[in-house]
C-alpha cells in the first residue's frame, strides 16, 4: 500500500506504532475528559477564577465558617472587610455573597460588614465552642474520600470515646434501634472543644484502672484499638478538606499509643 509521510518523514506502514499513538490519543482524552469532569476543591481556588464576582460559582471556595454562618471578605476600593452571609449552607451563602458584591459596587460599603477588630472581638472567641461532634462528624462525610464501613469503624471507636469519658450512659436500650438513636444525638451533641487530649487520656486510665490483672492486656489491645481508630478521623490531610474552624488541641492529638504484647498465636 506503500509509505505513509509522518511530520514531514516517509514511514512503512508500522502496526506497533499506529497502536502506540492510538493508545496516547485515548489517554490523553481520558485524561481531558476527568479534568473537564473535575470541579469544586479538587481543582483548587483556581478553578472558580473563570467566573465572574456577580456569579455564585467565583464565591463558593471563597466562603469561611464562623460560629454557624457562612462569612466572606470582599475587598472594594481598598478596602477588604468580613460580611456575615447569614447561612449554614454553602451554595446559598454563595448565592447571596454574589447579590451583595453586586449591591457593593452599586452602593459602596454600608453597615452590613464589619471590620477585623470587630470580628476578632465578637467572633473569634465562640468559634471553637461552636463545633460539636456531630458538626465534625458531617463535614467529614461530606469532605473527605473514605469507604463507608471504614469510616463507620473509626465513628463507633470516637462515639465510644466521647459516651465513656462523658458519662453518657446508653443502658441496655443502646443496641435497639430507638434507644442507639437517642445515645447518638447526646453524643453528637457534645462540643468539640471538651474533648481534649488530656480528657481522652483520663479516660484511658480510668478504664484500665478497673480491669483486673490478668486482663490488662487484652484491656489495653481494646483501648490501643479505639485510640488508633478515632485518631484516624483527625489525620491532617484530612483536616485540611474540612471546612469547619477546630478546636485546638484536636481529640487525641499528640497522645501515644501504648504499648503491649502481641498476642501468641493458638494453633
Amino acid at each position: 500500500m506503500g509509505n505513509r509521510k509522518f511530520f514531514g518523514t516517509d514511514f512503512p506502514h508500522m502496526p506497533c506504532f499506529r497502536l502506540y499513538f492510538k493508545g496516547f490519543e485515548k489517554s490523553l482524552g481520558r485524561a481531558y475528559h476527568m479534568l473537564e469532569k473535575k470541579s469544586g476543591p479538587e481543582m483548587g481556588q483556581n478553578s472558580t477564577s473563570m467566573y465572574s464576582k456577580e456569579d455564585s460559582r467565583y464565591w463558593i471556595l471563597r466562603l469561611t465558617k464562623r460560629s454557624g454562618d457562612y462569612w466572606f471578605k470582599p475587598q472594594f476600593r481598598g478596602e477588604r472587610r468580613w460580611v456575615n452571609l447569614g447561612s449554614v449552607h454553602k451554595s446559598e451563602a454563595a448565592r447571596r455573597a454574589s447579590q451583595f458584591w453586586q449591591e457593593l459596587r452599586s452602593n459602596g460599603w454600608g453597615m452590613t460588614a464589619v471590620s477585623d477588630e470587630e470580628l476578632s472581638s465578637s467572633q473569634e472567641p465562640n468559634r471553637q465552642s461552636d463545633v460539636t461532634v456531630g458538626d465534625y462528624i458531617a463535614a467529614f462525610r461530606d469532605s473527605v474520600m473514605i469507604n463507608p464501613r471504614t469510616f463507620e469503624i473509626y465513628l463507633s471507636k470516637f462515639r465510644t470515646i466521647v459516651s465513656e469519658s462523658m458519662n453518657i450512659e446508653g443502658g441496655a436500650d443502646k443496641h435497639g434501634t430507638e434507644g442507639r438513636l437517642m445515645w447518638r444525638k447526646k453524643v453528637d451533641g457534645v462540643s468539640l472543644s471538651k474533648i481534649t487530649p488530656k480528657w481522652v487520656n483520663q479516660w484511658k486510665v480510668m478504664r484500665l484502672k478497673s480491669v483486673p490483672r490478668p486482663s490488662y492486656e487484652k484491656a489495653l489491645r481494646t483501648v490501643n484499638n479505639y485510640m488508633r481508630n478515632a485518631r484516624n478521623l483527625f489525620l491532617p490531610p484530612n483536616i485540611k478538606l474540612i471546612d469547619l474552624v477546630l478546636p485546638h488541641p484536636l481529640p487525641l492529638e499528640g497522645l501515644e499509643i501504648a504499648p503491649h504484647r502481641p498476642t501468641r498465636y493458638q494453633g
